[in-house]
């Protein structure tokens, strides 16, 4: 099994079933998984020996490091860059998620200031009892 099929079993077992291409370039992808309506699910995976990344899933709560080889089986400057490589990982996964916060609130921002009060004359409000005061 190469490097691409083990992270894509690894997210398989995490939950995240992604069926898509899988680059090894060290940049967050942002993918959707099967079932989600959205780029709810991510990677990062960098090629090397050995090749390590980390995925997750902003909607799952899911964030996981991976390695193609077992801690066990790891040299020690190995272990060195694939640590430095997962904590950049997370340091763009959390900038990217900061980005993605953002741009929804500015969003929510725009629609709120575009809002008007609900009238107590709207037909479908009072069948629903609701109180647009």
């Amino acid at each position: 099994m190469n490097s691409i099929e083990k992270i894509r079993a690894a997210m398989r077992a995490a939950g995240i079933e992604y069926l898509g291409e899988i680059v090894a370039d060290g940049k967050l992808h942002r993918i959707k998984a099967i079932g989600d309506h959205g780029s709810n699910s991510w990677y990062i995976l960098y090629e090397g020996q050995p090749t390590a990344g980390a995925f997750g899933c902003w909607k799952r709560g899911i964030s996981e490091p991976w390695c193609f080889k077992s801690r066990e089986n790891i040299s020690a400057t190995e272990w060195q860059n694939i640590l430095a490589n997962w904590k950049q990982a997370e340091e763009e996964r959390q900038r990217a998620e900061a980005e993605r916060q953002a741009k929804a609130r500015k969003i929510a921002a725009w629609i709120l200031r575009r809002s008007r009060p609900a009238r107590s004359l709207n037909r479908y409000l009072n069948r629903k009892a609701v109180n647009g005061g």
